[in-house]
């Protein structure tokens, strides 16, 4: 099971608000936020949950020095420091989440 931080959340898209006192809100898509920050409250949908783990972006095998050969699959998620995330970072991505409770 993927471990979900509980900590900063990521803006899909380009975001502005005004508020009823005139203060101006803007974040840029990818821009991590705070669970508090005022546009998560107005827009919970436009945001995904960060995380530190990665997932394949492609199936991918490799046989290390002792003959043993290791498969990860498209979609598998990954350790930072996974020997496959290091050898071939163009091949993973974030693993980010929905946000599936209220903020």
């Amino acid at each position: 099971m993927p471990m979900k931080s509980k900590g900063d959340l990521i803006a899909r898209d380009w975001m502005r608000h005004r508020d009823s006192e005139g203060k101006v809100y803007e974040l840029q898509a990818g821009q991590r936020v705070s669970r508090d920050h005022p546009l998560v409250a107005l827009h919970p949908a436009r945001f995904l949950v960060a995380s530190d783990e990665l997932v394949a972006l492609e199936t991918m095998t490799s046989r290390d020095a002792e003959g043993n050969l290791r498969e990860v699959r498209k979609g598998d998620l990954l350790a930072p420091n996974d020997p496959f995330a290091v050898l071939h970072p163009t091949m993973v991505g974030p693993a980010n989440y929905e946000l599936e409770e209220p903020a």
